[in-house]
Protein backbone atom coordinates (compact mmCIF):
# COMPACT_ATOMS: atom_id res chain seq x y z
CA UNK A 1 0.00 0.00 0.00
CA UNK A 2 1.54 3.54 -0.69
CA UNK A 3 2.32 5.58 2.09
CA UNK A 4 1.41 8.66 0.16
CA UNK A 5 -1.93 9.21 -1.96
CA UNK A 6 -2.35 12.49 -3.96
CA UNK A 7 -5.89 13.20 -3.81
CA UNK A 8 -6.51 16.31 -5.83
CA UNK A 9 -4.94 19.00 -8.07
CA UNK A 10 -6.23 22.40 -8.60
CA UNK A 11 -4.64 24.33 -12.08
CA UNK A 12 -4.17 27.75 -10.82
CA UNK A 13 -4.10 30.88 -13.03
CA UNK A 14 -5.63 29.04 -16.37
CA UNK A 15 -6.26 30.10 -18.87
CA UNK A 16 -3.02 32.40 -18.67
CA UNK A 17 0.42 33.83 -20.82
CA UNK A 18 2.84 31.17 -21.56
CA UNK A 19 5.14 33.17 -20.06
CA UNK A 20 3.06 33.48 -16.84
CA UNK A 21 4.37 30.78 -13.98
CA UNK A 22 2.92 27.64 -13.59
CA UNK A 23 0.60 27.12 -10.25
CA UNK A 24 -0.51 23.97 -8.96
CA UNK A 25 -2.77 23.66 -5.61
CA UNK A 26 -1.82 19.99 -4.81
CA UNK A 27 -3.76 17.99 -2.16
CA UNK A 28 -2.41 15.02 -0.31
CA UNK A 29 -2.55 12.50 2.21
CA UNK A 30 0.50 10.73 3.90
CA UNK A 31 -1.22 7.42 5.96
CA UNK A 32 2.65 6.13 6.87
CA UNK A 33 5.49 8.37 9.03
CA UNK A 34 7.97 9.19 6.46
CA UNK A 35 11.76 9.45 7.10
CA UNK A 36 12.34 11.64 4.03
CA UNK A 37 11.26 14.58 2.43
CA UNK A 38 8.77 14.11 -0.84
CA UNK A 39 10.32 15.11 -4.17
CA UNK A 40 7.77 17.20 -6.70
CA UNK A 41 9.22 18.05 -10.06
CA UNK A 42 7.32 19.43 -13.27
CA UNK A 43 8.64 18.47 -16.47
CA UNK A 44 8.23 20.79 -19.79
CA UNK A 45 7.73 18.46 -23.14
CA UNK A 46 9.19 20.76 -26.02
CA UNK A 47 9.04 18.54 -28.71
CA UNK A 48 6.94 15.05 -29.12
CA UNK A 49 9.68 14.54 -31.88
CA UNK A 50 12.57 14.25 -28.83
CA UNK A 51 13.29 13.96 -25.38
CA UNK A 52 15.89 16.37 -25.20
CA UNK A 53 13.27 19.18 -25.57
CA UNK A 54 11.77 18.26 -22.30
CA UNK A 55 12.48 20.46 -19.42
CA UNK A 56 12.30 20.32 -15.66
CA UNK A 57 10.79 23.46 -14.54
CA UNK A 58 11.73 23.03 -11.34
CA UNK A 59 12.12 20.43 -8.28
CA UNK A 60 11.37 21.22 -4.55
CA UNK A 61 11.01 18.73 -1.25
CA UNK A 62 8.34 18.93 0.84
CA UNK A 63 9.27 17.58 4.62
CA UNK A 64 8.79 16.80 7.11
CA UNK A 65 5.46 15.74 5.97
CA UNK A 66 3.05 15.03 8.88
CA UNK A 67 0.85 12.37 8.82
CA UNK A 68 -3.21 13.05 7.46
CA UNK A 69 -4.16 15.81 4.43
CA UNK A 70 -1.71 18.30 3.63
CA UNK A 71 -2.04 20.62 0.51
CA UNK A 72 1.03 23.89 -0.62
CA UNK A 73 0.85 25.68 -3.75
CA UNK A 74 3.22 24.10 -6.20
CA UNK A 75 4.87 27.22 -8.47
CA UNK A 76 7.47 27.60 -11.00
CA UNK A 77 8.58 29.57 -13.45
CA UNK A 78 7.61 29.53 -17.28
CA UNK A 79 9.80 26.84 -19.92
CA UNK A 80 12.05 28.46 -21.46
CA UNK A 81 11.15 29.50 -25.02
CA UNK A 82 15.17 28.95 -25.91
CA UNK A 83 15.12 25.33 -25.27
CA UNK A 84 11.72 25.08 -27.41
CA UNK A 85 12.18 24.08 -31.22
CA UNK A 86 9.92 27.97 -33.27
CA UNK A 87 7.65 25.13 -34.74
CA UNK A 88 6.53 23.38 -31.63
CA UNK A 89 5.87 26.64 -29.38
CA UNK A 90 1.88 26.37 -30.32
CA UNK A 91 0.00 23.75 -30.71
CA UNK A 92 -0.39 20.65 -27.90
CA UNK A 93 2.06 19.75 -25.93
CA UNK A 94 2.69 18.06 -22.18
CA UNK A 95 3.28 19.38 -18.87
CA UNK A 96 3.90 16.41 -16.06
CA UNK A 97 3.98 16.80 -12.39
CA UNK A 98 5.84 13.96 -10.48
CA UNK A 99 6.27 13.13 -6.96
CA UNK A 100 9.28 10.96 -5.61
CA UNK A 101 10.25 9.48 -2.16
CA UNK A 102 14.09 8.81 -2.14
CA UNK A 103 14.53 8.99 -5.64
CA UNK A 104 12.20 6.55 -6.78
CA UNK A 105 8.79 8.22 -8.53
CA UNK A 106 5.74 6.54 -7.42
CA UNK A 107 3.17 8.68 -9.12
CA UNK A 108 3.05 10.99 -12.58
CA UNK A 109 0.33 13.13 -13.62
CA UNK A 110 0.24 14.79 -17.10
CA UNK A 111 -1.62 17.35 -18.15
CA UNK A 112 -2.11 18.24 -22.15
CA UNK A 113 -1.42 22.12 -22.65
CA UNK A 114 -2.84 24.19 -25.80
CA UNK A 115 -0.21 26.82 -26.92
CA UNK A 116 -2.28 29.65 -28.71
CA UNK A 117 -1.12 32.83 -30.42
CA UNK A 118 -3.15 35.39 -29.19
CA UNK A 119 -2.76 37.35 -32.77
CA UNK A 120 -4.94 35.79 -35.48
CA UNK A 121 -4.24 38.57 -37.79
CA UNK A 122 -0.19 37.34 -37.43
CA UNK A 123 -1.08 34.04 -37.96
CA UNK A 124 -0.06 32.14 -41.02
CA UNK A 125 -1.96 28.99 -41.63
CA UNK A 126 -0.06 26.05 -43.67
CA UNK A 127 -1.76 22.96 -44.90
CA UNK A 128 0.36 19.77 -46.02
CA UNK A 129 0.07 19.19 -49.41
CA UNK A 130 -0.21 15.50 -51.09
CA UNK A 131 4.07 15.46 -51.72
CA UNK A 132 4.50 16.85 -48.12
CA UNK A 133 5.30 20.38 -49.10
CA UNK A 134 3.63 23.17 -47.31
CA UNK A 135 1.33 25.32 -49.21
CA UNK A 136 0.45 29.02 -47.90
CA UNK A 137 -3.03 30.40 -48.40
CA UNK A 138 -2.75 33.48 -49.87
CA UNK A 139 -6.13 36.00 -50.44
CA UNK A 140 -5.56 35.44 -54.72
CA UNK A 141 -6.64 31.72 -53.84
CA UNK A 142 -10.12 32.89 -53.09
CA UNK A 143 -10.03 34.25 -56.91
CA UNK A 144 -9.36 31.12 -58.87
CA UNK A 145 -11.22 28.98 -61.05
CA UNK A 146 -14.67 27.22 -59.32
CA UNK A 147 -13.55 24.31 -59.56
CA UNK A 148 -13.59 24.00 -55.61
CA UNK A 149 -17.21 24.49 -55.79
CA UNK A 150 -17.48 20.96 -57.46
CA UNK A 151 -15.38 18.95 -55.03
CA UNK A 152 -15.05 18.84 -51.30
CA UNK A 153 -11.93 21.00 -50.69
CA UNK A 154 -9.25 19.35 -49.41
CA UNK A 155 -9.37 21.22 -45.89
CA UNK A 156 -12.40 19.79 -45.28
CA UNK A 157 -11.12 16.67 -45.09
CA UNK A 158 -8.59 17.14 -42.85
CA UNK A 159 -11.02 18.71 -40.72
CA UNK A 160 -12.92 15.63 -40.30
CA UNK A 161 -9.52 13.61 -39.84
CA UNK A 162 -8.47 16.22 -36.84
CA UNK A 163 -11.68 15.58 -35.57
CA UNK A 164 -11.42 11.95 -35.17
CA UNK A 165 -7.92 12.93 -33.39
CA UNK A 166 -9.06 15.18 -30.93
CA UNK A 167 -8.05 14.76 -27.31
CA UNK A 168 -11.14 13.30 -25.27
CA UNK A 169 -12.46 15.51 -22.74
CA UNK A 170 -13.45 13.14 -20.13
CA UNK A 171 -13.29 13.88 -16.86
CA UNK A 172 -10.47 11.63 -14.75
CA UNK A 173 -10.91 10.71 -11.37
CA UNK A 174 -7.94 11.22 -9.16
CA UNK A 175 -8.32 7.79 -7.76
CA UNK A 176 -8.43 5.92 -10.95
CA UNK A 177 -5.20 5.08 -13.02
CA UNK A 178 -4.74 5.61 -16.41
CA UNK A 179 -2.58 5.11 -18.99
CA UNK A 180 0.74 7.20 -19.00
CA UNK A 181 0.96 10.40 -21.13
CA UNK A 182 3.25 9.45 -24.19
CA UNK A 183 4.78 12.68 -26.68
CA UNK A 184 3.46 10.27 -29.47
CA UNK A 185 -0.17 10.21 -28.18
CA UNK A 186 -0.27 13.96 -29.12
CA UNK A 187 -2.88 14.28 -31.26
CA UNK A 188 -2.06 15.88 -34.97
CA UNK A 189 -3.19 20.17 -35.31
CA UNK A 190 -2.40 22.47 -38.15
CA UNK A 191 1.03 23.51 -39.07
CA UNK A 192 0.72 27.54 -37.41
CA UNK A 193 3.62 29.29 -38.61
CA UNK A 194 4.92 32.07 -35.88
CA UNK A 195 5.31 35.54 -37.83
CA UNK A 196 8.88 36.74 -37.72
CA UNK A 197 8.22 39.53 -35.31
CA UNK A 198 6.19 37.43 -32.67
CA UNK A 199 5.99 38.00 -29.22
CA UNK A 200 6.44 35.47 -26.76
CA UNK A 201 4.36 37.12 -24.50
CA UNK A 202 1.25 36.96 -27.26
CA UNK A 203 1.33 33.41 -26.79
CA UNK A 204 -2.05 32.06 -24.51
CA UNK A 205 -1.39 29.02 -22.78
CA UNK A 206 -4.41 26.84 -21.66
CA UNK A 207 -4.03 23.75 -19.64
CA UNK A 208 -6.70 20.67 -19.97
CA UNK A 209 -6.94 20.18 -16.28
CA UNK A 210 -10.60 18.34 -16.79
CA UNK A 211 -8.28 15.34 -18.35
CA UNK A 212 -5.41 14.39 -16.18
CA UNK A 213 -4.01 10.82 -16.97
CA UNK A 214 -2.19 9.33 -14.33
CA UNK A 215 0.55 6.66 -13.61
CA UNK A 216 1.20 5.12 -10.32
CA UNK A 217 4.52 2.90 -9.84
CA UNK A 218 4.98 0.48 -7.03
CA UNK A 219 8.02 1.49 -5.11
CA UNK A 220 9.64 0.21 -1.47
CA UNK A 221 8.61 2.55 1.33
CA UNK A 222 10.59 2.58 4.29
CA UNK A 223 8.57 -0.77 5.58
CA UNK A 224 9.35 -2.24 2.19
Amino acid sequence: MASVNVTGIVVLNNPSSFVAPFQFEITFECVKELTADLEWRLTYVGSAESEECDQEIDSVLVGPVPLGVNRFVFETTCPDISKIPKQDLLGVTVVLISCLYKGKEFIRIGYYVNNEYDDPEAMVTNDVGADGMDIVESEDDEDDDDEDDEEPADDEEETAELKENQIPSTNTNMSEDEAPVLPEVISKIQNFQLPPDFTVEKIKRHILDDSPRITRFLIDWDDN
